[in-house]
């Protein structure tokens, strides 16, 4: 009994451990996106006031 017990708590512990990472990765692949997006629209009016100027 006591072992099966040690086994779940592992297990549990393991997906939990997993479900954390996963959902760190996908945080941080999504803010790197809205990153990239303001990057982008910066630049592009940045060349804006070169191309008016």
């Amino acid at each position: 009994m006591n072992e099966q017990m040690g086994m779940m708590i592992c297990m549990i512990v393991t997906m939990l451990f997993v479900v954390v990472i996963g959902i760190a990765i996908i945080i941080q692949t999504f803010l790197q996106a809205k990153m990239l997006k303001e990057l982008r629209r910066l630049n592009a009016s940045e060349n804006d006031k070169h191309l008016n100027s």
